[in-house]
């Protein structure tokens, strides 16, 4: 199983920003939209059920 940083620096939608906050944004879009997150590191591409199963992490939570 991968690790993730979510501090780590990643792509949403032409934004940079950290994967703790992509994964808040992708995961807040009804569950049909088409959502890629791209990084440096491997997978290079992460997808929507990547993304939702961070989501479940604690350490990816959002507290803004």
């Amino acid at each position: 199983m991968n690790t993730f940083d979510p501090d780590e620096i990643v792509t949403l939608d032409g934004a940079k920003m950290t994967l703790r906050k992509a994964v808040a944004r992708a995961t807040s879009l009804p569950s049909n939209a088409l959502v890629s997150v791209f990084r440096e590191g491997e997978p290079p591409i992460l997808d929507r059920p990547q993304l939702d199963a961070l989501a479940r992490d604690p350490a990816f939570r959002v507290d803004d």
